[in-house]
């Protein structure tokens, strides 16, 4: 099951290439959400309370590690690539601890970590 938030962002998705197209930032900020805590746990339930069941499906996953280290390669990648698309991925500064991943994921990541700012 792959989490289906609007967070984990399709290639080309329009809003976000829209964002970057033409903005003069010096640098764009990003980085996973964090599975720890309990704020995932506290929008999962505001999200369930409000019927966006699939939503909170979905943050109920990411909230499993494995599921998690999918998302953030997942969200690396496409903010990437918009960047690339948009901008340029000099500008990308994505925030990533690599404790919490998978060592494929983070081995994926590695292979191109253009605008990886390793914590």
């Amino acid at each position: 099951m792959r989490p289906r938030l609007h967070l984990l962002l399709q290639p080309g998705n329009a809003p976000l290439s829209h964002r970057l197209s033409g903005a003069w930032a010096q640098s764009l900020f990003s980085e996973a959400v964090n599975a720890r805590g309990n704020s995932l746990t506290l929008t999962e339930q505001v999200l369930r309370d409000a019927r966006f069941l699939a939503e909170a499906d979905a943050i109920l996953a990411i909230r499993k590690r494995t599921i998690w280290s999918q998302y953030v390669v997942g969200l690396f990648q496409n903010i990437q690539q918009a960047m690339r698309t948009h901008m340029t991925a000099e500008k990308l500064r994505f925030l990533l601890y690599p404790k919490g991943l998978a060592e494929k994921d983070h081995r994926a990541i590695e292979k191109d970590d253009a605008g990886v700012v390793w914590l």
